[in-house]
């Protein structure tokens, strides 16, 4: 196998102009192009572990996320690694399916292999098993102070969900979360929701039904609830908002298999807005996290851990949310 002098005798240059191309720095383009041909023709693979040997700085970073099944969480997948990368980290993806067990793995690996820290997004108390000294930073939920935390503002998401289907005429306001996952994130939202129509005392109920890894159980719930909607008084004046976009994606289907045509017999609104690729427009009218920005919040406060550049307050990043105008919601013409 090749190594650093092997190169540097291919290309005629020194093992110091060798080390300067691989670690980025200025070398003349004339021996950059040399070097990349004698890596090229000797099939020579840097040895990363020697280097941070060297260094004494890792650069893997653990990215522990629920699922990738969702576009939310493909997109925030996607964004992360490419914000890491810019800083020249490289992604560990750990997929946990929200396994309380299956993420304390994940962190023991972490330890083991003396990575740069940890970048998560995790529903259970996995932060209260991190230690302290470790760089880590937590999307969504961060419950014992000791990390910076990088989030949506979930209450004004909820809010606004609530608010755009009061402005597009619904007499009764639906939110629908789930009775599984009693997260910070989802309570934020439902509070929205509930404060927007309590203040406004708009006419408003709450559902809470099996999460998507009971999903018989949601469908079942779901469909009494729509077959009690269209029997109703109030039938088609009715908005209903879910706190995420797996969930309102379910009710859609089911809608349809109902037979009850989405938005003249019901408005929907989700939560978070994911696309499934770059230049997608969801049909899915929803609340839309700012999701490169949180990725590249996340990654900005890592890269603080990891080089001591932190400040004595934890941080706490709420972001903005949007909405997104889908076809599962009335178009409102503007005035002007």
């Amino acid at each position: 196998m090749a190594n650093m002098n092997d190169v540097a005798r291919e290309a005629n240059v020194s093992r110091g102009t060798v080390s300067n191309y691989l670690n980025k720095n200025k070398v003349r383009p004339e021996a950059a192009k040399r070097i990349e041909a004698a890596i090229a023709k000797l099939h020579y693979v840097r040895n990363a572990t020697a280097r941070e040997l060297r260094t004494q700085r890792s650069n893997y970073v653990v990215f522990i996320v629920p699922t990738v099944w969702t576009p939310f969480f493909a997109e925030l997948t996607y964004d992360i690694q490419a914000a890491l990368q810019a800083l020249e980290y490289k992604m560990i993806l750990c997929i946990s399916n929200s396994n309380y067990d299956e993420e304390k793995e994940y962190v023991d690996m972490a330890n083991e292999q003396k990575v740069a820290g940890i970048i998560s997004i995790s529903y259970s108390q996995l932060n209260d098993y991190v230690d302290p000294h470790m760089p880590l930073v937590s999307i969504e939920k961060e419950p014992t102070g000791h990390f910076p935390l990088v989030s949506s503002d979930n209450y004004a998401g909820g809010r606004m969900a609530a608010e755009e289907l009061d402005r597009r005429g619904c007499k009764r306001l639906i939110f629908i979360g789930s009775k599984h996952l009693a997260s910070d994130a989802m309570k934020a939202r439902q509070a929205g929701f509930t404060d927007y129509c309590q203040e406004l005392h708009r006419n408003f109920s709450i559902y809470h039904f099996a999460s998507g890894r009971h999903i018989q159980d949601f469908r079942n719930e779901a469909r009494d609830l729509l077959q009690q909607l269209r029997n109703g008084a109030d039938a088609k004046n009715i908005g209903i908002a879910t706190s995420t976009d797996e969930y309102a994606l379910e009710i859609f289907r089911i809608a349809e298999d109902m037979k009850m045509s989405v938005p003249e017999h019901f408005q929907l609104i989700g939560f978070d807005g994911g696309k499934i690729s770059a230049n997608d427009r969801p049909f899915l009218s929803s609340i839309r996290q700012p999701v490169k920005q949180i990725a590249e919040a996340a990654v900005t406060e890592f890269n603080k851990l990891a080089e001591n550049k932190t400040s004595v307050e934890v941080p706490r990043i709420m972001l903005p949310v949007s909405f997104y105008e889908g076809k599962t919601t009335k178009h409102i013409v503007s005035n002007q």
